[in-house]
């Protein structure tokens, strides 16, 4: 049968499906409010040179933050009181040696010749949660203004930040952060959009800068550069995860050397007494990977891995016990590892700084619970297209 237009029966029913959204696909694992992380070094709005997220990294450039999506980057209400200045300077207060005033919507500070306490600044105290994570966004013009944030990790003491935009990222140590401005003596300066909003998730950060991993492109392809001396990205701990032990987590990276010692590309907890790390094995021949639990370790098969090789390595644990898969094939099993919900994550090392790993890191999603084979084939097939793996 023909349709008269040049499109027979069979090539009408060819219309070419709309392709999955892969991003969509992940973020569906996350849907309940579980816990975990997905870090994608691809998403260039997820990684930053330095550990507050002032400034976007590049290929070529230290990563010293990287944002966990698994929360939708979405932020949360305003904490602010009048941050916008609209009317008034209502919420805030001056401290001694300044002077605050409303000049076109935004607080105008002045500053006499004298020493000032950081202090005794223009100032607001912002009620937040001990350990969870914040993003602070404020603009500065007229003269350079000066700022100190307390209560923050990182910490955020009294510095000079010039005139213009500016924006950090940090976690909150105690259940107030104080916002602190000044201008330099004898000018005024002007600060408007003051802004402080939780950024949920469980964001990973390096603060010593020698020890970043390097934003790194191969055709298409985008991966965290670990050197295998100091490289490693921590989240503080991975809060809320229930005692339950349930945890699937998946990285798509590639060892680039065999080690003269062990090598840990994923950490589970500190692994002193419990928690898990997925590490390369004995130094040397055979090269191999092993899970290490509890105290215990687990290997697969000798002389089954290659440097230099992509992997995609899947963690699964729940009370039946756990097992590791390599390209989807299951290589490792073990007892259930206890006690890994209320320990750090770390990359590129183990926990207690040791071990660090040679390795190219494409991506890593991890959600707190035990997931149905489809959803462990999407997750992997999503790693394999972010590290060019065949599975």
């Amino acid at each position: 049968m023909n349709l008269g237009i040049g499109l027979g029966v069979t090539n009408f029913l060819r219309v070419p499906a709309v392709p999955l959204d892969p991003d969509a696909a992940i973020a569906a694992l996350f849907s309940s409010g579980e816990e975990g992380a997905w870090y994608d070094p691809s998403d260039s709005t997820t990684v930053f040179q330095d550990s507050t997220g002032t400034t976007a990294a590049g290929v070529g450039d230290p990563v010293g933050l990287i944002l966990d999506k698994s929360k939708g980057l979405t932020l949360g209400p305003e904490l602010v009181t009048n941050g916008t200045f609209d009317t008034d300077l209502t919420g805030w207060s001056t401290g001694p040696g300044l002077v605050s005033s409303l000049i076109n919507g935004a607080a105008a500070i002045s500053r006499g010749p004298g020493t000032l306490v950081a202090t005794d600044a223009f100032r607001q105290n912002i009620a937040v949660t001990a350990n969870k994570t914040y993003k602070i966004t404020f603009t500065a013009s007229n003269a350079d203004a000066a700022r100190n944030f307390t209560d923050t990790s990182p910490a955020l003491s009294s510095a000079s930040v010039g005139q213009g935009s500016f924006t950090y990222i940090v976690k909150a140590l105690s259940s107030t952060i104080s916002l602190n401005f000044w201008p330099n003596p004898n000018e005024t300066v002007h600060i408007d959009n003051v802004s402080v909003r939780e950024l949920p998730g469980n964001h990973a950060t390096q603060t010593t800068s020698a020890a970043r991993p390097v934003l790194q492109q191969s055709g298409d392809l985008y991966y965290l550069d670990f050197d295998g001396v100091d490289d490693k990205l921590e989240t503080a701990s991975v809060v809320t995860i229930p005692t339950s032990p349930d945890l699937t987590a998946s990285i798509a990276f590639r060892q680039n050397t065999v080690p003269t010692t062990h090598h840990t590309i994923l950490s589970f907890g500190g692994f002193v007494s419990n928690g898990a790390i997925l590490q390369t094995s004995s130094p040397g021949s055979p090269y191999r990977y092993r899970l290490a639990r509890n105290g215990s370790t687990f290997s697969d098969s000798p002389t089954d891995n290659v440097a230099g090789t992509d992997y995609i390595w899947t963690f699964e644990n729940s009370s039946s016990g756990a097992s590791v898969r390599r390209n989807q094939v299951t290589k490792i099993t073990s007892a259930t590892v206890t006690d890994i919900a209320s320990h750090y994550w770390t990359v590129g090392s183990r926990t207690d700084s040791t071990q660090y790993c040679d390795a190219h890191v494409y991506a890593i999603v991890g959600v707190n619970r035990t997931l149905t084979s489809s959803e462990t084939l999407g997750l992997e097939s999503y790693l394999a297209n972010k590290s060019g793996v065949t599975l």
